[in-house]
């Protein structure tokens, strides 16, 4: 038996010494497809004596924890406290809370440096702390190899690291560099912008962002790419995952993911639209207000 497979082995062990295990339903297996970290995955039970108030709880071990998100969110209709209570994982990153959680999740971890020491192993974790953009939204087949998404077909969409064009995603590790990935000559802007679906225009304030004009009062030649796209000095037009997050005013049908304090509501009737509203956060019928017909 290796050096490693024994100490992992010896978790569970040292854990029940302590008093840290016990608890029914409180064990979960990482998501497929992430780190193997050789022992099973440790998640708080909100109703378990054994969470964060316990002299040795999650906090202090920050043992590995699933990938997938955790069942919280902020509520936009909740009041905020001065300081954070807590933090909680949301696939992508953890999210510190004041007073404004909702879900059964609210509470796991005690403080942001707690919930990333848990998923510090996590694809979104390594991506981001390696330099990638991380796509949380199940959009493609497998992570970006230098600086383009695969270009296969599969059944099931998943999350994807970008990490540039010059780099890949190596499990276990983060973002690296690419022996594969090939120098591509530098284009002029316009024609960068150009060859990659955009539209050059010399009377903006620079490139568009997730489809938005700059409000900045100046006039600088710039690209303006789709609704979902940035521009990227090297690669011209490319997705980004900051553009999943919709405005107020903004169509969010294909994300469903609002930002700035709006919510998403679907627009009602036959219809499947969708768009950030401001919450009706006194309507009895929740944030998006009655049922439309």
């Amino acid at each position: 038996m290796s050096r490693r497979t024994l100490d992992t082995a010896l978790v569970p062990a040292l854990l029940l010494a302590v008093g840290l295990v016990g608890c029914p339903d409180t064990h979960d297996t990482m998501d497929a497809g992430h780190a193997d970290v050789g022992t099973d995955a440790f998640v708080a039970n909100a109703d378990c004596a054994c969470g964060q108030d316990a002299p040795f709880g999650l906090d202090a071990w920050a043992l590995p924890a699933s990938c997938n998100p955790q069942v919280a969110e902020i509520d936009v209709c909740a009041a905020v406290c001065d300081d954070v209570d807590g933090a909680f994982w949301d696939g992508t990153r953890c999210i510190a809370t004041s007073c404004n959680c909702t879900g059964s999740d609210c509470g796991t971890y005690a403080t942001v440096e707690a919930c990333q020491a848990a998923h510090a192993h996590c694809d979104a974790a390594l991506c981001l702390a390696t330099g990638g953009r991380y796509f949380s939204r199940p959009q493609f087949c497998g992570h970006f190899e230098c600086g383009f998404p695969p270009a296969v077909a599969c059944d099931e969409p998943l999350p994807a690291c970008d990490c540039g064009l010059y780099n890949i995603f190596v499990d276990g590790v983060g973002c690296m560099p690419g022996p594969l990935c090939e120098l591509i000559a530098p284009m002029e802007p316009q024609a960068l912008c150009e060859s990659t679906h955009g539209t050059w225009h010399t009377d903006m304030c620079g490139s568009t962002t997730c489809g938005r004009v700059s409000d900045t009062d100046c006039i600088a030649p710039g690209c303006a790419c789709g609704t979902y796209e940035i521009f990227d000095a090297e690669r011209g037009c490319i997705q980004s995952p900051e553009c999943d997050v919709r405005l107020l005013g903004e169509d969010c049908t294909a994300t469903q993911r609002c930002g700035g304090g709006s919510v998403c509501c679907v627009s009602g009737g036959a219809s499947t639209a969708a768009a950030c509203e401001a919450p009706m956060c006194s309507d009895p019928s929740g944030v998006c207000g009655p049922p439309r017909p």
